[in-house]
C-alpha cells in the first residue's frame, strides 16, 4: 500500500505542537481525502491537542478531506 503524502509544511507544524510525537498519514481511497493518524503524549491535554491541530489544518491545508485520528501515547502497544 502506498504511502499518502501530505505537504511537508504542514507534517512539521503539526510536529512543534509540543506533545505530537508522530504523524502518520493514510490514504481513505476516496479522491484526495486523507486521515491523519497523529500519537500525542499527555491523555490529559488531548482536546487541546486536537484544536492545536484544527487550527494548523484550517491555515495550511488546501482542498481535500483531512480526517483527525488522535492516539495517545499511552495507548499504543510497546
Amino acid at each position: 500500500m502506498r504511502q499518502a503524502v501530505i505537504p511537508r509544511d504542514i507534517a512539521q507544524r503539526v510536529l512543534r505542537i509540543p506533545e505530537v510525537v508522530a504523524v502518520v498519514p493514510h490514504p481513505l481511497g476516496r479522491g484526495d481525502a486523507l486521515e491523519l493518524h497523529i500519537r500525542a503524549r499527555h491523555r490529559h491535554a488531548l482536546p487541546r491537542v486536537a484544536a492545536a491541530v484544527q487550527a494548523v489544518l484550517c491555515r495550511f491545508a488546501r482542498g481535500g478531506h483531512i480526517a483527525v485520528r488522535l492516539d495517545p501515547l499511552d495507548d499504543l502497544p510497546g
